[in-house]
């Protein structure tokens, strides 16, 4: 089993000192006891947090990503058993390499876009970006969706240990929700947890008639506005964004759909929803926009990317 030689966390123990005493060797011993027991020690549990930027705007703090940096230790144990959950969750098909591989994403998604703009089809897509979606994760529904996929027993115990009790150094402070971001583990756990590859998603409905292409997106839309509700996610409204992807022959339209929040879900029907009768914002049209590393524009063709 590889770990690579990181930066310690607050116990300031460095990998290559953990491998250059006879201890590393007894590393399974300890690792099997902590699953059979099904405990994760509290002192493995405090991370130090650096605020990493997420762009060029490093005047607003909303625009860092609190990376969590762990014990050498904690880090080994990680490492363990995410290679198992990762192993299980792809056996019975929980997850697919698309979930773990961003090449793989990033071929589907433009292969996707290809296909329907080979066929002269209007193609609305909705990039989501789901607020904090690491640090607010639900730790009683993450625990609840182990659980229905199998994870039980000790191993059931293991994770609520892991999640319980974690604090933050900074000013230590108790972290009673999410996963921590910069872990061995944590990716894991979001993506069993949303079914999605990342904290931003994009949405996409397809056909001849751009009528009925923003009827589909619609309906997908509350769909996923009513998931987020009930899994205690929020989509950030001021960073979705939706594009009308078009080629030559396709003429680009204005498209006006909209986030609608929880109230609005449940005291409007369906109909009155598609007909955006309700005080909601709407979603910002762009032109352009940054999905997987790579600038799409509204053409297809690229140009802000090059």
């Amino acid at each position: 089993m590889e770990v690579i030689n990181k930066g310690p966390g607050i116990d300031q123990i460095k990998i290559k000192d953990i491998k250059s005493t006879p201890s590393y060797w007894n590393s399974k011993n300890l690792i099997n006891q902590s699953l059979y027991k099904g405990t994760v020690p509290d002192g493995l549990k405090i991370a130090v947090i650096k605020p990493i930027p997420k762009g060029k705007l490093i005047n607003d703090y909303s625009n860092f990503r609190p990376i969590s940096i762990l014990s050498s230790i904690h880090k080994i144990l990680e490492k363990y058993v995410v290679k198992y959950l990762t192993g299980y969750a792809k056996k019975f098909n929980l997850i697919s390499e698309t979930n773990l591989g961003k090449r793989n994403l990033v071929e589907k998604f433009f292969n996707y876009i290809y296909k329907h703009l080979y066929r002269d089809n209007h193609i609305i897509a909705v990039f989501i970006d789901l607020k904090k979606a690491f640090d607010i994760i639900n730790h009683k529904i993450l625990l609840n969706k182990l659980y229905k996929i199998g994870v039980r027993g000790n191993y059931h115990e293991w994770f609520k240990s892991y999640l319980h009790n974690r604090k933050l150094f900074s000013g230590e402070r108790n972290v009673p929700c999410g996963v921590p971001q910069g872990s061995v583990l944590g990716p894991i756990l979001f993506i069993l947890y949303l079914f999605m590859c990342n904290d931003d998603a994009v949405l996409m409905a397809t056909h001849k008639d751009f009528d009925t292409a923003i009827s589909l997106i619609k309906e997908d839309l509350s769909s996923i506005c009513k998931w987020c509700h009930d899994n205690d996610m929020s989509i950030n409204e001021n960073k979705t964004k939706v594009m009308h992807i078009t080629n030559r022959i396709v003429k680009q339209r204005n498209v006006k759909i909209k986030i609608h929040n929880h109230n609005c879900l449940h005291l409007h029907n369906e109909e009155e929803l598609k007909l955006d009768m309700c005080l909601c914002e709407h979603i910002e049209q762009v032109s352009n926009h940054r999905y997987l590393g790579v600038i799409l524009d509204e053409n297809y063709k690229f140009d802000a990317h090059i």
